[in-house]
């Protein structure tokens, strides 16, 4: 039905599909279906063509936007200092 570019691209979206389907018993049409449970059949085939055609290896992207904590710094000094006097403590004994 889908045309892929490469191999690997059929078989990165074929894990996918079947991931879906074994977590949540449908595979894309949960992202297309409304609230009176109809499917936008025709919506899902041409956005999964267009991210297939684009060269896309998932359909959903999971990579989040994670950045630093505002604490972390501090942290590593706590974690460092904790660190240096459990040293200290098993040379003393």
């Amino acid at each position: 039905m889908f045309l892929f570019k490469r191999h690997c691209q059929y078989k990165s979206w074929e894990t996918e599909h079947q991931n879906l389907k074994r977590q949540f018993r449908q595979s894309y049409e949960a992202i297309y279906t409304d609230k009176e449970g109809f499917l936008n059949y025709k919506k899902m085939v041409c956005d999964i063509q267009k991210k297939i055609d684009e060269g896309e290896n998932k359909f959903i992207k999971r990579k989040r936007n994670i950045t630093e904590h505002s604490k972390k710094q501090k942290f590593d000094m706590l974690k460092n200092y904790i660190e240096e006097y459990r040293k200290e403590k098993l040379i003393c004994m």
